[in-house]
This record gives C-alpha cells, structure tokens and sequence, in this order.
C-alpha cells in the first residue's frame, strides 16, 4: 500500500489518490472501481498477508441509513430530495 494510506482507516479516498505502490517504485493510483469516493478499512491488516486474501484493503462506501423506517436513503440527483429505497431483506447472509 502507499504509505499516504497506512494507518488511515476510515478516510476518504478519491480517484487518482495514491493507493499501491509496485516493486518498482511506480504509485498506482485509485481508478474509482467502487466509486468516486471510497473509504479504506483494515489497511495493511495481518490477516490480508495471505495470498487468498486479497490486495490487503476492505474499501467501504458511504450510506445513509434511516432507523426509524428501516430504509438507506438514496439522493436523487431529480429534484434534489431524497428518496427511501428498501435494499433486500433476508433471513440471514451466508
């Protein structure tokens, strides 16, 4: 990873951050795979030092959550409100 982003969990990062570094020296930047603005969780952890697991990032995106009726809110670039979606509800998340 790209020492910017070492011990930074939970901030944002934008398309064209610095993200990894290569064996060469070379820093490839954030390319918005999950959005325009991410932010990186569990940086560099232990667990991540397994092939298996991964580039050894968790990337989050930001939502919001309306407790009272159970729905994530969505913006809805329209009008300018907003709009309460209901994302899938299951039983449980194997």
């Amino acid at each position: 990873v790209h020492k910017s982003i070492q011990d930074r969990d939970f901030e944002p990062l934008r398309v064209g951050d610095p993200l990894f570094v290569d064996l060469n020296g070379k820093v490839i930047p954030y390319d918005g795979s999950h959005g325009e603005e991410v932010h990186l969780i569990f940086v560099n952890e232990g667990g991540y030092y397994y092939a298996s697991s991964g580039t050894g990032i968790g990337v989050a995106v930001k939502s919001e959550f309306d407790w009272q009726t159970g729905y994530f809110v969505i913006e809805s670039d329209d009008e300018g409100g907003n709009e309460e979606v209901i994302i899938e509800e299951k039983d449980s998340y194997e």
